[in-house]
């Protein structure tokens, strides 16, 4: 099993290790691992800080936030969720939220042309580019109720978010759904450009039609003026 220290990049590990070796952080834990007894959660452990993994601490410049990591099983032991929000590397097939919010930036960024979409939806290569895909769980129940986690998580997504609005300038936020809205009140840097849209997953609910307000275009827009960057989505 991974050492907690090795499912973080260098730059996370020391911004939160004193929250991270906190009793707060045991006993979240310690809940984990008892639930685990009766109940199959996912990602699997080694995948469930990923987001914190491959998004460089000195990089960051978006944060997407979402719900729960995918619910689905794949096969025996190889799940749906990655441990990056939204991305799944293990699917066959891609996650039905993750078609809508690639359809989103197709239309958004790129005006519905030169954006292909592929078949592989592991995002790994937005987090290398500064984007924190997180969950306000970054653990779910496989077959429990949306946000089953999220007050187990709360604690500690609030205190990486309080981390990042204290220490880094200029961050675009997408955050999407009620669950993601209501951290809102902690980003109180004004360099900041915060977003929000309905979660992708609501669009089943209208017949796959996504209401995202247009964020990515706002990120993008964001980024050119503020940090001179273009964010690569292929």
């Amino acid at each position: 099993m991974s050492k907690l220290k090795d499912c973080f990049e260098e730059g996370w590990w020391n911004a939160l290790k004193p929250y991270l070796e906190s009793k707060d952080f045991k006993d979240l834990g310690k809940k984990l691992v008892f639930e685990s007894k009766d109940k199959i959660i996912t990602p699997k452990f080694s995948d469930t800080f990923n987001a914190f993994k491959y998004c460089p601490y000195r990089k960051i410049n978006t944060i997407i936030l979402g719900t729960d990591p995918y619910p689905g099983m794949i096969d025996s032991g190889i799940y749906v969720a990655d441990g990056l929000a939204f991305s799944s590397k293990y699917s066959r097939s891609c996650p039905k939220s993750l078609n809508y919010i690639q359809e989103a930036i197709s239309e958004d960024v790129y005006n519905g042309d030169n954006y292909m979409i592929g078949t592989n939806w592991n995002l790994r290569s937005w987090a290398e580019q500064g984007i924190l895909l997180l969950n306000c769980a970054l653990t779910f129940p496989i077959g429990g109720k949306t946000g089953d986690h999220v007050d187990l998580w709360s604690p500690f997504i609030a205190h990486v978010l309080r981390t990042v609005n204290k220490e880094k300038d200029a961050v675009g936020v997408i955050l999407m759904g009620a669950y993601a809205k209501a951290f809102k009140p902690i980003f109180t840097n004004p360099t900041y450009m915060i977003t929000e849209c309905e979660h992708p997953s609501r669009a089943n609910y209208r017949g796959g039609r996504w209401e995202h307000n247009g964020v990515f275009k706002q990120l993008h827009s964001y980024h050119k003026t503020f940090n001179n960057i273009e964010i690569n989505w292929e």
